[in-house]
């Protein structure tokens, strides 16, 4: 690739679009869970919604753990976040880092509470895990993007979540335009500044108002049920 000035690169994730795929992926593998595991059945109760919830949660606890392998990520750099309005729980690094250091934070949850406790739920006839765990793959699409579209840029970049949930930063002094991945768009390119780019307001945790009422409700409903 020719060498330009340094520049950011800022992409957005397509939500809406990648919402609907992660549900088709979700129902196809719960057909897939309903063949292969015998007299598949559990019910849904309020509880087990709670345990659902508390691990999605735990799929973002993990991208926090996979941020701080990383000895240049400091607990200041990361951002837990919750904005269900768009569907999403978040975990953002507003460190710059490496590429190598982005790619391991966005498989670890998908790694350890997707793959290795499906193959655990298998292994010990357990489907409320299998169906957690299902679960967890599918709410994976979007890291799977961005994994996928890591692997397509240059060794040297650097990688930031400035500011918003659904959108990140790449830093390098290569033309990276022609670098596409679908679900994934470039909204914004220019001369980088990192005084101009980064947020002076980040918070260690984000809950969106519309989140906080979800919250609420959730928390009434355990008195109620």
């Amino acid at each position: 690739m020719k060498k330009q000035e340094l520049k950011y690169y800022k992409y957005k994730i397509k939500l809406g679009v990648g919402n609907i795929f992660a549900s088709i992926i979700l129902i196809l593998l719960l057909i897939l869970l309903y063949f292969t595991f015998d007299n598949y059945y559990f019910n849904l109760t309020y509880n087990k919604v709670l345990i659902m919830i508390g691990y999605f949660i735990l799929h973002e606890l993990l991208h926090y753990i996979g941020y701080l392998i990383n000895k240049n990520v400091k607990n200041k750099d990361l951002c837990l976040g919750m904005c269900l309005e768009k569907g999403v729980m978040y975990c953002r690094c507003t460190n710059e880092i490496s590429r190598t250091a982005v790619m391991i934070s966005l498989l670890t949850p998908f790694t350890v509470i997707g793959i290795i406790s499906l193959i655990i739920s298998y292994i010990f006839d357990m489907p409320f895990l299998a169906f957690l765990s299902v679960s967890n793959i599918a709410g994976s699409y979007f890291d799977i993007l961005m994994f996928i579209q890591m692997l397509k840029m240059p060794k040297d970049i650097k990688f930031a979540e400035y500011d918003e949930c659904d959108a990140y930063y790449i830093i390098s002094n290569k033309d990276l335009t022609n670098i596409k991945t679908k679900g994934i768009s470039l909204v914004e390119t220019d001369k980088y500044n990192k005084i101009k780019l980064k947020s002076k307001d980040n918070k260690r945790i984000e809950i969106s108002t519309f989140s906080i009422i979800i919250i609420i409700i959730l928390v009434a409903l355990s008195f109620i049920i």
